[in-house]
């Protein structure tokens, strides 16, 4: 509610299983946990903000990219992850810290594939340079 305003939500729950790839489930105390070979699972809420924020819809300025960076980041502390259908803008340390890169630098580098093909976080940022559009909301 406070960084969009954009309702109806989609919301659902789903279960996520931990299989040593990118997605990590987190222990209950927050920490990762490297993969041994357990099955682990967790439940998630899926949430789906599609709209316009109600700023936009009422024609006042509304920092985009500074709201969404704001909801990556409360992703990342909650030990969730967003789905890498959507544009991410967060960097790619960020883009790191929220999915398990590991296994797939040891894949890389096992098959000699390094810059082969586009890294996940490149398939991910949108078209639009977001730095420049960060900076730019910055003056008002």
């Amino acid at each position: 509610h406070d960084l969009f305003e954009i309702y109806p939500l989609l919301c659902y729950p789903c279960k996520v299983y931990d299989n040593g790839g990118m997605i990590r489930i987190r222990d209950e105390n927050g920490n990762k946990v490297p993969y041994d070979g357990k099955k682990r699972s967790k439940m998630f809420l899926n949430l789906g903000i599609y709209g316009i924020p109600k700023d936009i819809r009422e024609g006042k300025e509304f920092k985009t990219v500074h709201a969404v960076r704001e909801w990556e980041k409360h992703i990342r502390d909650v030990g969730g992850f967003q789905h890498t259908y959507c544009d991410s803008f967060q960097t790619e340390e960020e883009f790191e810290e929220m999915f398990d890169h590991s296994l797939w630098y040891k894949m890389r580098e096992r098959y000699d594939c390094d810059g082969a093909f586009k890294s996940i976080y490149e398939k991910t940022r949108p078209e639009v340079d977001v730095w420049k559009w960060l900076k730019e909301e910055e003056t008002w």
